[in-house]
């Protein structure tokens, strides 16, 4: 995994300095490469050059709001993970017209960062797992499911537009023509005519 830049922004240096902790307690378990960016302000975040993947943002601060400043964030960076963490839950729905990975409210447990960590982590496993996997719609008389194309070992022309699928551990029939399994598998598949 590549590393992880974290912005922790709050106008209280002893909350950027607990969060910052308990990021470094959490990464250095799992043993993640990490990039902790403190900041004391929206504007401060808003100034800086570096991606950011997660931001931990208070609420209320002086100057632009945590609010304000993940709307402005998300101008230039509509990936970044963000974590409200605040004292005040009157927030919480215009928070959410932002897209949040989060809501915690003050005072917390480590457990809380730790977690919502852990399900960030969890997202990016998935989303890297389902980039790089390829799928083929596997339709039979009986269901339709998708499939991982690497568990398909080959096609093969039965008769009167059948394709049998054989696969790691089973075989299917299917109703296409072998021109349309070709067309959606061609990168992957070398095509052979057996006589």
């Amino acid at each position: 995994m590549k590393m992880i830049r974290i912005a922790i922004v709050d106008d209280e240096k002893n909350q950027v300095e607990q969060i910052s902790n308990l990021v470094i307690d959490f990464c250095r378990t799992k043993n993640i490469e990490y990039k902790i960016l403190p900041f004391y302000s929206g504007e401060a975040l808003l100034e800086c050059s570096i991606p950011i993947d997660i931001a931990f943002l208070d609420v209320q601060m002086g100057g632009i709001s945590g609010i304000e400043t993940a709307q402005r964030l998300r101008t230039w960076n509509k990936w970044v993970a963000l974590i409200y963490v605040t004292s005040y839950d009157n927030y919480i729905k215009k928070a959410m017209t932002i897209h949040p990975f989060e809501y915690i409210t003050k005072p917390y447990e480590a457990e809380q960062i730790f977690r919502v960590l852990e399900e960030y982590l969890d997202y990016i496993r998935s989303v890297k797992s389902s980039e790089t996997k390829e799928y083929f719609k596997l339709s039979t008389e009986n269901s339709c499911r998708y499939v991982e194309m690497e568990d398909i070992y080959y096609f093969s022309y039965v008769q009167d537009r059948t394709i049998n699928v054989q696969m790691r551990k089973d075989s299917y029939a299917i109703k296409d023509s072998i021109a349309n399994v070709y067309d959606i598998v061609n990168h992957g598949f070398i095509f052979t005519i057996m006589k």
